[in-house]
């Protein structure tokens, strides 16, 4: 029997919507960034807007404080990081 827990951490989740909220997931800084970048393009071709003021970054499986590095932005706007 396949242990679901396994499956679903096996499984790379972009996107996960939920009425007129959105999740994104990504491995890494990097992955997180391009997703938002992605995202960012999606809104202006299709004349949607993010609300960055209650956009909220989660990292989740991290030991210790973030690194100066770990940052992100959407349309030039610093991303607030919670916990």
């Amino acid at each position: 029997m396949v242990n679901l827990a396994d499956s679903i951490h096996a499984m790379c989740i972009i996107i996960l919507l939920f009425a007129d909220d959105m999740v994104l997931m990504g491995n890494s800084v990097i992955d997180l960034q391009n997703f938002l970048n992605k995202l960012q393009s999606y809104c202006d071709v299709c004349g949607l807007k993010v609300n960055v003021a209650i956009t909220k970054i989660v990292v989740f499986m991290k030991r210790g404080p973030l690194r100066q590095d770990e940052i992100w932005n959407y349309n030039g706007q610093l991303l607030e990081v919670v916990q």
